[in-house]
Parts: C-alpha cells; structure tokens; sequence
C-alpha cells in the first residue's frame, strides 16, 4: 500500500494491525491491536493458536483465550467435560509453556456480538475485574 500522505513519491507502507490514533501534540498513541496477537513473557502470542490447541481436545466444545492487561495473564474460556488440571496438563503436552493460559474459566455458555462472533469484550466485563 502506498502512502497516502506522499503525493510525488511512492513510499511503502505496511499494514501491521496495530491500532493507533493522533494525540493533542500530533504525535501517534498506540491503543491496541487489531488481531488478536499478544506479547506475553517477552513473546508475540496469537491467542487463536492456543484456542485451536485447547479445541484439539475431544471433550473441549468452545474456546476462546483472552489476554488480562492488568494482571499479565492468559485467561482461557472453555466450554466441556474436562476438568482444569487435566485440561492444562493436556496443553503443556502440545504447546510450548509460555503460552499455556494462567487463568481457567469452565463456563456454560458463551456470548456473541451482532457478527455472530465470541463476544470477548462482554468475557472480560463479566470475569476480568
């Protein structure tokens, strides 16, 4: 993509799925992500590969991993007939540690936004405190 604000050259530009906005100084403020990519222990997570992971169970239905700013820990939404020990130790076995999730909630059922999507903002209102 070019950029937009170069009118007599082609400069490149990259599209990172960082999500920023102009301060009162017009400097640029980072304010999140667009993916759902973390850093985590020094490391850039994508929290989809530990919800596939965790989905790899067979008596996992749902899943969907979270990222708690405040508390810096993964926190897993799960939806099965497993149990929390046995459900860490199983993704210990296939991904590596630092991605393993902190935090377990076995929860009956999940909410979704207006897409038809897991609704991650409404998790964390009601778990993350």
């Amino acid at each position: 993509m070019d950029n937009p604000t170069i009118k007599y050259y082609h400069e490149k530009m990259y599209l990172t799925g960082d999500l920023v906005y102009y301060n009162d100084q017009g400097e640029l403020v980072f304010a999140g992500r667009k993916d759902f990519q973390i850093k985590h222990l020094g490391y850039r997570i994508e929290l989809g590969e530990i919800e596939s992971a965790t989905m790899g169970n067979q008596y996992v239905t749902l899943a969907c991993a979270v990222y708690d700013n405040k508390k810096k820990e993964i926190v897993l939404f799960y939806q099965g007939r497993i149990e929390q020990d046995e459900l860490r130790d199983y993704l210990l076995s296939i991904i590596p540690k630092y991605m393993v999730p902190t935090v377990y909630y076995h929860i009956d059922r999940f909410f979704y936004n207006d897409n038809g999507k897991i609704d991650r903002k409404k998790l964390e209102q009601m778990y993350l405190k």
